[in-house]
């Protein structure tokens, strides 16, 4: 056999190997999102789902921002990590 065919071989069964388990991580990562817990919304003064919230919402976890506050950042570090979220001092934006 010469070193051609078996690099043709070798990436065929590396391809076939990669397409193989795609399906089951994609489905591992299904099992995941279903084990979230439920984020429940008080911003109009009444408990909701987050899915049925008719608003933009994003969540950070408290690991997340105690570590971002911990390393002295004020609240603009929320600018960088949430969408559509502006903050500005004084002295302009952040």
């Amino acid at each position: 056999m010469s070193i051609h065919y078996l690099i043709r071989l070798m990436a065929g069964t590396s391809f076939f190997a990669l397409a193989c388990a795609a399906p089951a991580a994609a489905q591992s990562q299904i099992e995941d999102e279903a084990r979230l817990e439920t984020v429940m919304v008080t911003a109009q003064k009444v408990e909701e789902d987050l899915q049925d919230v008719p608003v933009s919402l994003t969540a950070l976890e408290t690991a997340t921002i105690d570590n971002l506050k911990a390393s002295g950042a004020d609240v603009r570090f929320l600018s960088a990590r949430v969408p559509s979220v502006i903050a500005e001092s004084s002295f302009g934006r952040a």
